[in-house]
């Protein structure tokens, strides 16, 4: 499919939509109707960064054709998309405990979308190391 698509000058995108657990309340998080999890540290802490720094590597591995169908990797689809509506879901309990063992920072400021933020800002951090942004 890459492999066409840069045959015909096009680039598709490879859109993460969710992680194991879930990541939104809703039915295209895979969960529904049970809560999502993957924010709340009910699944392994890591899985999400190790899951997308595979997607890079393969991704860094292909042969250059091929990745020239690729035009974008977005680490997560709609992350925590919502939550802000199902006030009844915990889905982001105890942010700056999360950051503070995931990252070992010493002062983590107040506020749930935080670890949205921190996550996606993590996961931009594996893109960047990487040789894909040449």
């Amino acid at each position: 499919f890459l492999r066409e698509c840069a045959n015909h000058n096009i680039a598709a995108s490879l859109d993460l939509h969710t992680y194991p657990g879930g990541t939104s309340p809703g039915t295209f998080s895979g969960v529904w109707p049970r809560p999502p999890l993957f924010w709340k540290g009910q699944v392994n802490d890591t899985i999400g960064m190790d899951l997308f720094q595979a997607i890079v590597e393969w991704v860094e591995g292909m042969d250059p054709n091929v990745r020239k169908g690729i035009l974008a990797i977005s680490p997560m689809n709609e992350p925590a998309h919502l939550n802000g509506i199902f006030h009844y879901v915990p889905l982001l309990e105890q942010p700056e405990l999360y950051l503070k063992r995931l990252n070992n920072y010493p002062d983590i400021p107040h506020g749930s979308h935080l670890r949205v933020m921190k996550w996606l800002d993590d996961s931009m951090d594996i893109f960047r190391h990487s040789m894909l942004p040449s």
